[in-house]
């Protein structure tokens, strides 16, 4: 998985696995059936009266294989997401990957952990343009709600970018020219203002009371506690980016 994987975001690696995963499987279901009546024994397998079927064996091992390979696969790619984010959208392949195997494994944790303290380490200091950092943000929120729709790991990662921008005189002004197209650095920021996003606009201006309670669902208990909730949660750029500062006014 490391030499084929790793550094490459630009296509899917889970079919290969999937390929894979049949291969080896066909090969166990051989080498582990000791008699013609089809009766497996594998090493660490409880077996029944007669034996476990092969089958069922089977299925053990393609659990077991499958749950392995999503906990590397996230490792390996929790320890690269800067880059990942950095070259969204051309890695959204990676992200899809991610975000299959995440779900799979009880990892988001981590995954918040090492993101933060990658970007105080690698964006967060005196060398790197307030452009740069900006451009990175703009980066990460579209990689991250693509990741996470609930919009959590985007709210509590990107925390400290936040933060940080608030202690640059020039933030402002960068985020301006990047609105009026002034910065070729930020020129994401003009065409995401002609665009907008429809979906995350209504549900910020909707009424609270107009809620279908039978749609309502509860923040994931890593969300950052607000006022509005998962369902009002902006994923609009502009308003992440107003957003900075505590409010629209």
């Amino acid at each position: 998985m490391e030499q084929n994987c790793r550094g490459e975001y630009e296509r899917s690696f889970l079919l290969d696995f999937q390929e894979w995963l049949e291969l080896v499987l066909g090969w166990l279901s051989k080498v582990f059936v000791s008699d013609g009546a089809g009766v497996a024994q594998i090493p660490g397998v409880p077996s029944g009266p007669g034996g476990s079927s092969v089958q069922s064996v089977m299925k053990h091992w393609r659990c077991h294989m499958h749950h392995f390979f999503c906990r590397i696969y996230v490792n390996m790619r929790i320890e690269e997401l800067f880059s990942i984010i950095r070259d969204f959208p051309e890695s959204k392949a990676a992200i899809e990957d991610l975000k299959f195997c995440l779900d799979r494994t009880n990892q988001r944790q981590q995954l918040l952990t090492s993101l933060k303290s990658a970007f105080e380490s690698r964006l967060l200091h005196p060398g790197v343009h307030t452009s740069d950092i900006l451009t990175v943000y703009i980066s990460a929120i579209k990689a991250l709600r693509e990741l996470d729709p609930s919009m959590v790991v985007l709210q509590v990662a990107c925390q400290p970018i936040r933060k940080y921008l608030r202690t640059r005189d020039d933030t402002v002004r960068q985020i301006v020219a990047g609105l009026t197209g002034d910065a070729e650095s930020c020129a994401d920021l003009a065409s995401e203002l002609s665009r907008g996003d429809p979906v995350s606009l209504e549900l910020q201006d909707s009424d609270d009371d107009s809620t279908d309670p039978e749609d309502w669902s509860p923040d994931p208990t890593d969300a950052v506690t607000d006022k509005t909730g998962s369902k009002r949660r902006s994923s609009d750029i502009i308003s992440l980016l107003v957003s900075i500062y505590g409010s629209k006014d």
